[in-house]
């Protein structure tokens, strides 16, 4: 347009200031995941694959986190060597 004559340049810039941005639809955030493999080392093969979310392990985390003062002195208790 502004080679045709038909807007000067401040014209076209204060037309394209106007314009709104496009709104694109808003897309679902694919969940973060860890990936376990478990891997038998004399053969090689692969035993296990399995995806779990980041979501579950935090979960995970916290329950772990809050069980762990009832767990002191049980068997699972890591044992100090000195």
């Amino acid at each position: 347009m502004i080679e045709a004559g038909q807007v000067s340049a401040d014209e076209a810039a204060q037309l394209l200031d106007t314009l709104a941005p496009v709104a694109r639809p808003a897309e679902r955030p694919r969940p973060r995941m860890v990936r376990v493999r478990v891997t038998n080392l004399h053969t090689g093969r692969q035993t296990a694959n399995v995806m779990i979310p980041v979501s579950l392990v935090n979960v995970g985390l916290r329950l772990g986190a809050r069980l762990a003062p009832q767990l002191a002195g049980s068997a699972l208790q890591l044992h100090k060597t000195s």
